[in-house]
């Protein structure tokens, strides 16, 4: 096992460096870091009040090191924090609404190099943006201080009905894995969004599940543990594989669709549109080539329809291009102009 895991480290780390996914590289290392220090406490003495400052030296110490490394990059980065940070204070107390930051971050950007003067190297990073590369700034700006407050209300649940203290979970290795997992994602989340990704979420919950029942022995109930957790695991696992099929399956129509509507026309695509439409009738970018193929097709009612909807969870430039030339074709010249 020790074998095996060891080479599953490399790969990881392999493939990590090999795309410089800086986030990645530094979250990772601080993850792994933080394992070292936690196992190794005892044995060479070290307070947990200087393995927190250790590891925060070292996180700083790997931040700036790659500020250096794409220069025009972390000017994006830090243009994008601003921007964020003018969408939270606008919707400070409930946010913009879960997953639409994509929807208004474009709209912000536009306003934000529209009014003031930019420097040129700055205005030539800006294009479509859809995360905020920053989990807690993203998490603000979609949830406001409401959902804030609602977060830390649970945490602090979490923590108070814990059977051990914080530091005392830590004595168990397994535990301590979890926890540099946690470090791991938690680190690459302040420069990316990876809580974003499904496959991401799920791992967050399998850790904390892992650093929250280090200890725990008993299972109330009837049932034993292994029982309730297999019947859990069934259910949602049967769930994530039904919506999984489903999604996967409605984006290979979505494909095909796109190509017949290329190739072959607007109407041959047009079961294939609506079929894949049951599925992804919240997926914005779906929205938009279904409602720019029907702009094309001169379908201008469809269009409209399908290209407001695509705004609720999208904010890219062609969308706009695209509802300005279909408001334009329907004669609605003052939203066109708006679009433009």
């Amino acid at each position: 096992k020790k074998i095996l895991c060891l080479v599953l480290l490399g790969v990881c780390f392999f493939f990590i460096f090999r795309i410089a996914a800086r986030a990645a590289i530094i979250g990772s290392l601080l993850g792994c870091l933080g394992c070292f220090l936690l196992l190794q406490k005892e044995r060479i003495k070290i307070s947990r009040l200087r393995v927190v400052a250790l590891l925060m030296t070292i996180f700083l110490a790997a931040v700036c090191i790659s500020l250096f490394m794409k220069i025009n990059s972390e000017r994006g980065r830090i243009t994008i924090y601003e921007i964020g940070l003018r969408i939270f204070k606008d919707n400070f107390l409930f946010g913009v609404g879960p997953n639409r930051f994509a929807a208004v971050y474009n709209n912000y950007q536009s306003e934000y190099f529209r009014y003031g003067t930019k420097p040129v190297e700055v205005e030539i990073l800006a294009t479509n943006t859809l995360e905020g590369f920053n989990i807690v700034l993203q998490f603000l700006a979609e949830y406001g201080m409401l959902g804030l407050f609602l977060l830390v209300i649970v945490l602090y649940r979490i923590f108070r009905n814990m059977r051990n203290s914080l530091w005392g979970i830590f004595d168990h290795a397994s535990a301590i894995g979890h926890a540099g997992c946690l470090i791991s994602i938690f680190v690459a989340g302040l420069f990316s969004n990876p809580v974003h990704m499904t496959p991401v979420q799920l791992l967050v919950i399998v850790h904390l599940s892992g650093v929250f029942g280090a200890g725990e022995n008993s299972f109330p109930g009837k049932f034993r543990k292994w029982q309730i957790t297999g019947l859990a695991l069934s259910i949602i696992g049967g769930w994530i594989i039904l919506y999984s099929y489903k999604q996967w399956n409605a984006e290979i129509t979505w494909r095909k669709a796109a190509n017949f509507a290329m190739f072959k026309g607007f109407d041959d695509a047009g079961s294939g549109y609506r079929t894949a439409a049951k599925s992804l009738k919240h997926n914005g970018a779906f929205l938009f080539n279904y409602g720019a193929e029907a702009a094309l097709a001169g379908e201008f009612e469809i269009a409209a329809e399908l290209l407001e909807k695509s705004r609720l969870y999208l904010s890219v430039n062609n969308l706009y291009l695209y509802l300005g030339d279909v408001y334009l074709k329907q004669g609605e010249f003052n939203k066109a102009e708006e679009n433009y």
